[in-house]
């Protein structure tokens, strides 16, 4: 009909008016990414490492009915939980997924409020009818038990990816903030990539003090290590984690060491274990503190590096002044690619408690200052001070010395005909469960991002997965004013015009006929 016609002409036009508007604009600026899609494709490091996925691979979603937020993949949900693994089947067209529901105890503190003296199965059934889910397709503890005994992970709702030769990795879903959370590609590549390669193992040293990798105290450093609850932990990224003695050699798996901050010092035969291991080549990642330069500087100064002596402080009107919001160096920033991101978002890394790093030039060592004080408003300190009740004034008569300190410095040198890697940190709490769960308006920290970057850098570019996409070739779109005026007028009257005109004409044409 007439109008239907005419409604279409009025569309039409009503585009034209749009796409000119949006050309008026003082600078047009489109986007496009050339390499990926979200929906389809990869990174080069995941496509690589599914290229070595031979023979078949199954990935089995096992759903723990008595779980936390286990419907998203019930069975009305299956088609989009798929999506997850879309890009990977693109690769790897005969990968099979499959889903297997349960029940069993999974820890869920939930179910004790919802369904109090209730026994697993009478809850289960509850909760299936409540979801209009047919019981029987949910397995028994016992029937579960035969075929894949998740006892060691909690009994929580989780993927398994298995290889024809029978590897197998876990792909494990998040819990943060109280919401659950999907992996994304860098934790579903990495899962595959423990399936077609040696993966580094992380050890982290204990007995003296150090940081607990197990406990969720907040000077722990669960979170960043062994917490399958979170995303970012070095476990769901890929690597193995270990806690490790040096009452006897290093085993030849651990690649990295975490030293952070002993509490008492090393004895002699400790201290012969961990020079085996830097003598063979093993890469090293420091955290020292206030108070524990003569338990760490031992370890250090055969690098030529030690910890300063007093401790950093930063007076700010809103914060305590043993703060330290150490900044990305300009050598820093050329030498990784995070410290780019973060300066160029105006970041830092917030390290309460910080001492300064101090070196001299050695011979086959190559140092790169990572990270250091602002230019102002930081000095080193060397009174002990209260920083909660006492204010924090430049003395230099007591000591107070001004400047510009490394907090943190990289260091590489070959050893054995490989490249020994060292980091250094003159604080141990920016990686503590602790600083992780602290929010602070006043400082925009990026301390998860050096975290991956450190890790990164010291399993040499091995893990995490790097899921970065190369840069698009054509990123912006800049049209002067000039050309602003010309391209306003053609899409704002000219189109719209020719546009109105053919449809008239074709109108006319027809009613003619």
């Amino acid at each position: 009909s007439w109008t239907t016609r005419w409604g279409i002409y009025l569309g039409v036009f009503w585009v034209s008016i749009m796409l000119g508007y949006m050309s008026s604009r003082p600078a047009l600026m489109a986007y496009h990414d050339s390499t990926r899609t979200k929906s389809n494709s990869l990174s080069k490091s995941s496509q690589e490492i599914v290229a070595l996925l031979d023979g078949k691979v199954k990935i089995t979603t096992y759903t723990n009915l008595l779980d936390k937020d286990f419907w998203s993949t019930l069975p009305n949900h299956i088609n989009f939980d798929k999506e997850t693994f879309r890009p990977y089947t693109r690769f790897k067209p005969d990968m099979k997924i499959r889903y297997v529901y349960f029940y069993d105890n999974a820890n869920n503190p939930e179910l004790e409020e919802q369904y109090p003296d209730m026994s697993d199965e009478e809850r289960a059934k509850q909760i299936s009818e409540s979801y209009g889910v047919p019981f029987s397709i949910f397995l028994s503890p016992e029937e579960m038990r035969k075929i894949e005994d998740l006892s060691a992970e909690g009994n929580k709702t989780i993927r398994v990816i298995e290889r024809e030769n029978g590897q197998k990795a876990y792909l494990r879903f998040y819990f943060q903030g109280g919401w659950k959370d999907s992996p994304g590609e860098a934790e579903i590549s990495a899962a595959f990539k423990r399936l077609v390669s040696d993966v580094p193992t992380i050890g982290f040293l204990a007995g003296h003090g150090e940081r607990n990798i197990y406990r969720e105290g907040d000077r722990e450093y669960k979170r960043i290590s062994s917490d399958k609850n979170s995303r970012s932990s070095m476990i769901n990224q890929g690597f193995d984690i270990e806690e490790v003695y040096l009452n006897a050699p290093l085993p030849d798996s651990i690649s990295i060491l975490v030293i952070s901050e002993l509490r008492s010092p090393l004895l002699a035969k400790e201290m012969d274990h961990l020079q085996e291991f830097i003598n063979r080549g093993g890469n090293l990642f420091v955290l020292g503190g206030p108070g524990r330069q003569e338990l760490m500087n031992p370890i250090i100064e055969q690098f030529g590096v030690r910890f300063m002596p007093g401790q950093l402080v930063q007076p700010t009107p809103l914060l305590q002044a043993d703060l330290i919001q150490a900044i990305p160096t300009d050598e820093g920033v050329a030498f990784w690619s995070a410290l780019d991101f973060i300066r160029k978002n105006e970041g830092c890394v917030a390290m309460p408690g910080c001492v300064g790093l101090e070196y001299t030039q050695t011979d086959g060592i190559t140092f790169t200052p990572l990270l250091s004080t602002d230019t102002m408003g930081c000095w080193n300190r060397i009174v002990s001070t209260d920083f909660v009740r006492d204010s924090v004034r430049y003395t230099p008569e007591t000591g107070d010395q001004a400047g510009t300190f490394t907090t943190t410095l990289a260091l590489t040198r070959e050893v054995n005909g490989q490249e020994q890697r060292v980091l250094i940190a003159g604080n141990t709490d920016f990686l503590s469960n602790g600083e992780f769960a602290t929010g602070r308006r006043e400082v925009r920290n990026f301390n998860g991002m050096l975290k991956h970057a450190a890790f990164y850098w010291l399993s040499h570019e091995e893990l995490p997965v790097n899921t970065s996409g190369a840069e698009p070739i054509d990123r912006k779109l800049y049209i002067s004013e000039a050309a602003m005026e010309v391209w306003s007028i053609v899409f704002m009257i000219v189109i719209p015009v020719l546009l109105a005109l053919a449809g008239i004409i074709i109108w006319v044409r027809r009613r003619g006929r």
